[in-house]
C-alpha cells in the first residue's frame, strides 16, 4: 500500500484521508472514477481521454464540479510523485457526490500492477456471468457492486476475469475489461452501442489494428463465438492487450497466445510508450 494520497486538493497519509458517512458517494456509490497506468516521469497514455469520459460521467450523474482535465492530470502527477515508486502503477481518480451538493469528494490514490508477465506469456482464463445492461454500464460509476461480485465469482474459482452476456447469450463485456475474439484472422468486439463501457484501450485497439493490416471491428458475439475463436484478448488501461487463453475450463484455440494477439499487443505497447503525457 502507498503511504500517500490526494485528497480534496492535498496530499494526506491514507490513514489520515476521511469522507462524511453522510456522503451520498460513500451511502450510494453516487460517484464515477478513472483508472490509468502510469509511468514514473512520462505519464499516462491518452490522459486527455480519461479526463474527458470522467467528466461526461459525473454530468450524467449531475455531480458538479468536475476537475478540470488540468487538475485531473495534476492531481495524479502529484500522487504519482510523492509515493516516488519504483514502476508503472495504477492511478486511480475518484469523484463521489460529497455531504452538500456542489462538494464533491476527489481522491487519488495508487496501487501496483497486479497483471504479471506469466498472464501475458501464458494468457489467463475467464468465466461466463449472466448480467450486464443498464445506463450506468457507458460510464464508470462507483456503483460497482455488480462488477465486484463478478470479480469475486471469477477469483473463486481461480478466474482472472468475469465475463457478462446478456439474456439473448450475446457477450457484453468483462468486470474490468473488454473483450475482443479473433477468428480467421479478424477481431471482432462486442459493438459500442451495446449496454458495455466502450474502452479507450478498446478504440486504440481498433486503431491500430488498421496500421498492422488487421481487420477489426464491431459485431455481436454470442458465447459459441467465443468457444470456438482462434483467439481473445481482454483490454483496459491497465492490462493494455491481455491474452485470454480459456474459458470456463476450455481452452480457446490452441490455448497458447495466438499471433494476432500477439501483434496488437506489441502494436499497443509501442503506441502507448509513444503517448504518454502528464498533462490532459
Amino acid at each position: 500500500m502507498y503511504p500517500y494520497v490526494w485528497l480534496n486538493g492535498s496530499i494526506t497519509r491514507h490513514e489520515d484521508a476521511t469522507i462524511s458517512p453522510m456522503s451520498p458517494g460513500f451511502l450510494y456509490g453516487d460517484g464515477a472514477f478513472e483508472t490509468v497506468r502510469w509511468v514514473p516521469g512520462r505519464g499516462a497514455f491518452r490522459l486527455s481521454r480519461h479526463a474527458a469520459r470522467l467528466s461526461r460521467a459525473l454530468e450524467f450523474l449531475s455531480i458538479s464540479p468536475a476537475p478540470t482535465s488540468t487538475e485531473f492530470a495534476d492531481a495524479m502527477r502529484e500522487t504519482v510523485e510523492v509515493n516516488a515508486p519504483d514502476g508503472d502503477v495504477a492511478v486511480r481518480l475518484t469523484v463521489a457526490e460529497g455531504e452538500t451538493p456542489g462538494n464533491p469528494t476527489v481522491l487519488v490514490m495508487l496501487r501496483d500492477i497486479s497483471y504479471t508477465r506469466e498472464m501475458y506469456e501464458r494468457g489467463v482464463s475467464a468465466t461466463l456471468l449472466e448480467g450486464g445492461g443498464g445506463p450506468l454500464t457507458k460510464h464508470k460509476s462507483l456503483n460497482y457492486a455488480a462488477h465486484w461480485r463478478a470479480r469475486r465469482i471469477a477469483a473463486i474459482g481461480g478466474h482472472a476475469e468475469a465475463l457478462a452476456y446478456d439474456a439473448r447469450g450475446n457477450i457484453l463485456e468483462g468486470s474490468t475489461s473488454n473483450l475482443f475474439i479473433v477468428s480467421q484472422g479478424k477481431a471482432m468486439t462486442p459493438p459500442s452501442d451495446m449496454p458495455l463501457l466502450p474502452g479507450i484501450t478498446r478504440a486504440a485497439v481498433i486503431e491500430l489494428a488498421s496500421a498492422e493490416g488487421i481487420v477489426a471491428e464491431e459485431r455481436v458475439l454470442s458465447r459459441p463465438d467465443l468457444r470456438h475463436a482462434d483467439e481473445a484478448f481482454l483490454t483496459n488501461a491497465v492490462a493494455g492487450a491481455l491474452p485470454l487463453t480459456g474459458v470456463d475450463g476450455d481452452a480457446i484455440g490452441t490455448g497458447g497466445v495466438g499471433s494476432v494477439t500477439a501483434r496488437l499487443a506489441a502494436a499497443y505497447r509501442r503506441a502507448a510508450a509513444d503517448e504518454l503525457d502528464t498533462r490532459a
